[in-house]
């Protein structure tokens, strides 16, 4: 049979039968003299045998000097150096690199001109940046990617390695560089904020001052207000330029962010419009009048009408097929919205149920009893009930079977949903001081230009983004390191007292922090802030505080942070998910 080939630089022994090999030019210093009879030694050594070689080699090595052994080494050891990648097809060269790590990969491209060559290769980069969880190239690299298209038609190629770079620039800027001064954002005078969506460089603001504001998160300007709700905006969900929002004037109204033209306004709820989902050109609504309502965002028309919650609807998620949807009479339920029908009651939550997960697959519940419960969307049942939080869990994340939760009780926990085991709690010295209120999981590049899994959680505490020292927690769940950026929530800001917002006497859930340590309850904030209790501690579904009349922004290169003042709120602007809502009045909401 055929043999295995030998390793890369190996030579087989020669026989006796083989040719002497051509003569090759010396590699000895010119200035050296030859000595006498030498290539009469060369004869002979060329007539023995293999054996015979080698062992007169190693008999000369013995009789060397160090000198003449080091000058002998440097004389061979080119001859067993050989670039095995180019030897290789350039597929299967790229193939090689692949498992080298994005740093390695730089090394690599300084070796020669053909491996630079080999390491810039755009599909190279390409599998680099899925491997880091860079799925939207375009928002990463902004107007970079904006290029006009090719003579022959067909779109330009995306630069890879530029999305990975700036991604990995970001990044490092947010964990090694210095905080930059804050900018200001001031608009809804003397008002709260309720709701905040980002979507590229633009910020969208709600308050209850009837108003929605956009700005730009790099020079900080308003650059347009959106007016005609009457009544208080306490929800909303922003795609692209499009924005839709919710008020108490129980409409939704459809913007265009570029313009600041409203599109629709959608009539046909009769209470508080609390939460809403976008998906593609739909959104559904759910209501304080107990109801949900599927709207068509390009006609303005509502094309269903979801009834069976016998109480305010608090949180809704929706995929395209199928609604989920969470309420105040302790169920969640599963409808099909084409048929208008109810296909699943999940029951078994002994409280009012905040906050939702769904991916098609499961349904994740968390609720004001304490629990979290994992259901099967197609048959209802319930998997698991993850019980280790002590409050309310106001917001989760589920990315491929882990879930990670933020409760009231100021610990991030984080979840395996198919076997419902706790896999780690984000707690200790360092944790948050007070309710943690939303949060974000997506896969990042570490400042190792290696991919890898992070979690990133908001809620309020003392301190900045991360703060310093200590403020990025590192943790281990298997494979996946999970940092949880602490968040400052600073109550009272010309008295400098910190607390999260003032409680409600009749929310037994609601945890206070005190200026000495995050105590329970107890702290009597300024009269101001006791005026306005019931606007206070909300977070819209985007993740953000509804707490002030303004906002602050600051930037790191092209990843700002959004900062809202009076009760001050700093939060990494990532597409952060859950969080506790409030009306007017009703504390948490």
């Amino acid at each position: 049979g055929r043999s295995s080939p030998l390793p890369v630089g190996a030579e087989s022994p020669p026989s006796e039968e083989q040719e002497s090999p051509p003569a090759r030019r010396s590699r000895h210093p010119s200035t050296l003299v030859q000595p006498p009879h030498l290539d009469a030694w060369l004869t002979t050594f060329q007539s023995w045998t293999h054996m015979e070689r080698l062992c007169a080699l190693d008999q000369l090595i013995e009789a060397c000097e160090p000198g003449q052994v080091r000058h002998m080494m440097h004389v061979i050891e080119p001859q067993f150096q050989r670039d095995f990648i180019s030897l290789l097809p350039k597929e299967l060269a790229l193939y090689v690199l692949s498992f080298l790590e994005p740093r390695d990969l730089l090394r690599a491209a300084q070796t020669c001109h053909y491996w630079r060559i080999l390491a810039e290769d755009n599909l190279l980069w390409r599998e680099k940046c899925r491997e880091a969880g860079l799925e939207d190239v375009k928002e990463v690299l902004g107007r970079r990617v904006a290029s006009p298209p090719s003579p022959g038609g067909a779109p330009p190629p995306i630069p890879w390695k530029l999305a990975f770079m700036r991604h990995h620039y970001v990044e490092m800027n947010w964990r090694c560089k210095p905080i930059r001064e804050p900018k200001v954002l001031r608009g809804h005078e003397d008002h709260v904020i309720t709701c905040l969506q980002f979507s590229g460089n633009r910020i969208v603001s709600g308050s209850d001052d009837n108003t929605l504001k956009v700005w730009s998160a790099s020079s900080g300007r308003c650059l347009r207000t959106l007016v005609g709700h009457t009544g208080g905006v306490w929800s909303s969900q922003m795609a692209g330029s499009l924005v839709v929002s919710g008020s108490t004037d129980r409409t939704l109204r459809v913007w265009d962010a570029d313009t600041g033209h409203c599109l629709h306004t959608l009539y046909g709820h009769t209470s508080t419009v609390r939460c809403m989902h976008l998906c593609a050109n739909r959104v559904v609504s759910g209501s304080r009048d107990a109801t949900l309502r599927v709207w068509d965002l390009e006609t303005g028309e509502c094309l269903h009408v979801l009834v069976g919650h016998v109480a305010a609807v608090r949180c809704v998620q929706y995929n395209g097929r199928l609604v989920v949807s969470g309420a105040y009479d302790y169920m969640v339920k599963v409808w099909d919205p084409r048929r208008e029908e109810c296909l699943h009651t999940l029951q078994g939550h002994t409280n009012r149920v905040y906050s939702l997960q769904f991916d098609g697959v499961h349904v994740v519940s968390g609720s004001l009893d304490t629990s979290i419960r994992v259901w099967d969307v197609e048959t209802g049942a319930c998997r698991h009930q993850l019980m280790g939080h002590q409050s309310l869990t106001s917001g989760m994340e589920l990315r491929n079977n882990i879930l990670v939760s933020g409760n009231a009780d100021s610990t991030v926990k984080v979840w395996d949903i198919l076997t419902g085991q706790c896999l780690q709690t984000l707690a200790g010295a360092n944790k948050h001081q007070s309710a943690v209120t939303c949060l974000s999981v997506q896969l990042q590049v570490c400042g190792d230009l290696v991919g890898r899994r992070h979690c990133e959680t908001v809620g309020p505490a003392h301190g900045r983004v991360p703060p310093e020292p200590g403020g990025a927690r590192i943790g281990r769940l298997g494979r996946r390191s999970v940092a949880a950026a602490r968040v400052a929530h600073q109550a009272g800001v010309r008295r400098g007292a910190r607390a999260t917002a003032p409680r409600r006497p009749s929310s037994s859930c609601w945890t206070s922090t005190s200026p000495s340590e995050g105590t329970r309850g107890g702290w009597t904030p300024p009269a101001k802030c006791q005026r306005r209790a019931n606007k206070t501690g909300r977070i819209s579904r985007a993740g953000t505080a509804a707490v002030t009349d303004s906002l602050t922004v600051q930037s790191r290169l092209a990843e700002p942070t959004v900062e809202l003042g009076g009760f001050e709120e700093i939060v990494c602007v990532r597409n952060l998910g859950g969080g506790l809502g409030g009306g007017r009045g009703r504390g948490f909401g």
